[in-house]
């Protein structure tokens, strides 16, 4: 490893150069043409406000405030106490949370942005604390990464990153590093597909305006965000230029989420070169202080770049102390498990715990149709050195639920089934908790309390052609898929939207097709165009969104899809201020 006044440098020039590329990249954000971007295209007298950085400065406060351990529960709690963005993944993600499910689920249900570069952009923190140990940089990448992208390619992305950056601070071989990270990924993850692309144009000797073409052929979408494209594309100007300003304009100039690959590309430079690096040009404009966006709040955020700098090496002590720690190094392991809730008990033990459950519905998804009966898979792992029986029982409001028991001898594993049923009425959604009874020795000794969160589906009544139909989805989206055939004439999804409050609650819906919408027979959406889908709180085109301005109780509520035949997909929002509006939908059939 580098010496302590060569360390602070690279870090230093790693955080400098993640807010010189979010200053460059956030005003160009977006824009998918191949562009001739000369330098920063605003006036500003500071750094400016990046979620790029925001998000890491929780990460960093959460190991700061857990002495060196940062799991997905431990970073969702983090969410949840500090973050209010609504973008994309972060929107869709925190109101899962809000509801009460559980990480990794909360994730992974109902986020349509799971490929997405939300959480590869925060690769940086996990670097700089594992610098030079991979394997641990990976683990805490992945669980960063599935608090809002759970099993989709955003944690490849940020795998990717946080491996290539660790090793960074002591390989600078281009090629070495990328091989090192690709090796980390599936082989079949788009990221590294993308990437392997990337790669193969450059050897073959393409220009970087041909790679680009061919990975958008590709890869690309009408997402911007889709973190293959912009993953490779951050790795463009390393690859084909020499010079952190030739570098650095060369990947902004590839366009689509230009804060993040320019961003990420200003942290590696900085880590593999250190500050002399960094061209004046970039670094005396922005000068020391971090700006903090205002939707990250409630902690003490790192005030300058030196301050973020000292702080971050100050982490990587505590986690090294964690590491170091634990005689079995395979609880770093990466599970790659998006659908299963895991949970060591007791709550919050830092080391040697009791039990290990992990909870896993039979479909992954933790919503109910009215009377639906659904199993949830409960494995749980005996950690202590005496034997256990294990009684499970969980009680939800509403729900008729089984029971289960294990004989777990010292050490060992086993799998429970528990059924649970819905009932038959519904409510926004479900509190309860799991009750794992332990008995020893044949006497009850005591109990731990998992918390869970069950939702109801959300039915429609569909007429397509003149035929009625019922359909309980388990999330917000409609699709093909989820009719009995394909509309040619006509189209409408009718149902009751049941408000549980009064307040400024917004429809938004994401739906390529023209359409009209009826609430209580009047018209509140009539658009007569056809609009790009991307189910974003933030971005869904406005002409398909209306204030409810609705009353608490039950409303019906009728969407007309015009041009039917085109019709694919449907997606359907109700948000609020705080990203979460309790509400359900019920079909009525007359």
């Amino acid at each position: 490893m580098l010496n302590e006044k060569e360390f602070f440098d690279r870090v230093y020039a790693c955080w400098m150069g993640k807010n010189i590329g979010g200053t460059l990249g956030g005003p160009l954000e977006g824009r998918m043409e191949l562009m001739d971007i000369k330098g920063y295209t605003q006036t500003f007298v500071s750094a400016v406000e990046n979620d790029d950085l925001d998000l890491q400065l929780v990460n960093l406060h959460c190991v700061e405030q857990n002495g060196g351990r940062a799991d997905v529960q431990l970073l969702s709690r983090e969410w949840l106490d500090h973050v209010h963005f609504e973008f994309d993944e972060y929107g869709h993600a925190l109101t899962n949370m809000r509801r009460g499910l559980g990480a990794p689920l909360s994730g992974h249900y109902n986020n349509f942005f799971t490929d997405c570069m939300g959480s590869p952009i925060r690769s940086e923190i996990w670097a700089v604390i594992c610098a030079g140990m991979p394997d641990l940089a990976a683990y805490y990448a992945y669980h960063d990464a599935s608090v809002d992208h759970a099993g989709g390619e955003g944690v490849y992305g940020e795998i990717f990153f946080a491996v290539l950056e660790s090793l960074a601070f002591v390989e600078t071989d281009k090629f070495k590093l990328i091989d090192a990270a690709l090796s980390y990924l599936p082989k079949d993850s788009e990221v590294r597909l993308a990437v392997e692309l990337l790669l193969d144009c450059y050897h073959k000797g393409l220009s970087w305006v041909e790679a680009r073409q061919q990975i958008i052929d590709q890869f690309a979408g009408d997402n911007f965000t889709y973190a293959p494209v912009n993953i490779a594309f951050t790795l463009v100007g390393w690859l084909y230029e020499e010079g952190f300003t030739r570098q650095m304009l060369t990947t902004i100039n590839c366009g689509y989420d230009t804060d993040c690959t320019v961003a990420t590309l200003g942290s590696l430079l900085g880590i593999l070169y250190g500050t002399s690096y960094l061209d004046s040009y970039w670094t005396e404009p922005l000068g020391e202080n971090i700006v903090v966006s205002k939707p990250i709040t409630g902690f003490d955020a790192p005030k300058t770049i030196t301050e973020l700098t000292q702080r971050s090496i100050e982490a990587r002590k505590l986690v090294q102390a964690h590491y170091e720690q634990q005689a079995d190094k395979s609880v770093y392991r990466i599970p790659y498990q998006a659908k299963v809730e895991t949970y060591a008990l007791p709550m919050g033990a830092f080391k040697h715990h009791d039990l290990k459950l992990e909870l896993e519905y039979a479909d992954g998804c933790p919503a109910f149709a009215p009377g639906e009966k659904k199993t949830l898979r409960i494995k749980v792992q005996n950690l202590q050195k005496i034997d256990q029986e294990i009684v499970l029982c969980p009680q939800v409001a509403g729900f008729t639920c089984t029971k289960a028991g294990l004989k777990l001898p010292a050490g060992e594993e086993k799998t429970a089934e528990i059924d649970f049923t819905a009932p038959e009425g519904k409510l926004p959604l479900y509190r309860g908790q799991l009750e794992i009874k332990r008995i020893i020795n044949g006497v009850y000794w005591n109990s731990d309390f998992v918390p869970m969160t069950l939702l109801p589906s959300m039915d429609w009544r569909v007429e397509l052609d003149g035929e009625k139909e019922a359909v309980a989805l388990k999330e917000n989206r409609i699709g093909l898929q989820n009719l009995s055939g394909k509309p040619e004439k006509s189209l409408k999804f009718k149902t009751i939207l049941s408000l549980e409050d009064a307040g400024s609650a917004v429809l938004k819906l994401a739906c390529k097709n023209p359409l009209t919408v009826r609430l209580d027979g009047k018209t509140i959406i009539d658009c007569a165009e056809e609009t790009i889908v991307i189910p974003a709180y933030h971005r869904a085109d406005p002409r398909k969104c209306a204030e409810l301005n609705a009353a608490p109780g039950e409303h019906s509520l009728e969407i007309e899809i015009h041009d039917p035949a085109q019709f694919s997909e449907l997606y359907f929002m109700v948000v609020s201020d705080d990203l979460y509006w309790a509400y359900r939908l019920d079909a009525v059939f007359a």
